[in-house]
């Protein structure tokens, strides 16, 4: 396959290893003027992503109301500010627990995404890939196809392959969706051990689409690969 590398080491999802190194100073680290995704709304990220600090706050709010009271001989009262403490808390874990936001939805894809890369699962992403998607890098800016992403994949990731994925870890994943909820973006980093190589971490861009019940990944842009620095063509931001 044209413009295949030789070496796919580096990444999980990034196949460009026969790039030039980009620079010195951001070869190591991620450079800060990296694109990154806005922060999520903070209130349905505090009650419905993240709860435990405003469970905590509930009942700390809870037991400082029967402390108060306590001390003003109040102690009926206070009981009663606990229990109401310690009631919201329950209600906010208990809503967390049975609302799953697009956010969540779409970070827990992009962990499958990865780990279907890093197992070489192909007919893992068959169905994960939108018949259309475009992976965008540096040297192809036309991006590569569906079929030329999975056989990518399949050939030097695969079972006994020389750059078989030892282990791999997903450090973070910023998601940003869309206000009519059927587009989605997530960023994420990943460490990357392959069998016969040292650990390295990238960071991409992907785009998503809500198909039905399912996430499907319609664009790929890797941004970052330790050891070679920025590799974005910058082509999907450009459309977004």
């Amino acid at each position: 396959m044209p413009g295949l590398p030789a070496h796919p080491s580096a990444f999980i999802l990034h196949p460009f290893l026969a790039l030039p190194a980009l620079g010195q100073l951001d070869l190591l680290q991620p450079p800060p003027t990296l694109p990154s995704l806005p922060d999520p709304p903070r209130v349905a990220h505090a009650l419905l992503e993240n709860p435990i600090p405003a469970v905590l706050f509930a009942v700390a709010l809870g037991l400082g109301a029967y402390a108060v009271c306590s001390r003003l001989g109040r102690r009926r009262l206070g009981l009663v500010g606990a229990a109401v403490g310690l009631v919201l808390g329950v209600i906010v874990l208990a809503v967390s627990a049975l609302v799953e936001t697009g956010r969540e939805r779409v970070r827990v894809a992009t962990h499958g995404l990865v780990a279907a890369v890093a197992t070489a699962d192909s007919d893992a992403l068959e169905g994960m890939l939108a018949p259309d998607a475009r992976m965008y890098l540096k040297g192809a800016p036309g991006g590569w196809r569906k079929d030329q992403i999975i056989g990518w994949v399949g050939r030097y990731l695969g079972p006994g392959s020389v750059y078989a994925v030892e282990s791999h870890r997903v450090d973070e994943v910023q998601a940003e969706v869309k206000p009519n909820g059927q587009f989605a973006r997530t960023r994420a980093t990943v460490l990357v051990t392959p069998e016969q190589n040292a650990p390295t971490r990238c960071i991409c861009m992907l785009s998503w689409q809500l198909v039905g019940e399912r996430w499907v990944v319609v664009e790929i842009e890797p941004l970052w690969v330790q050891g070679w620095g920025e590799v974005s063509e910058g082509a999907m931001r450009e459309r977004w």
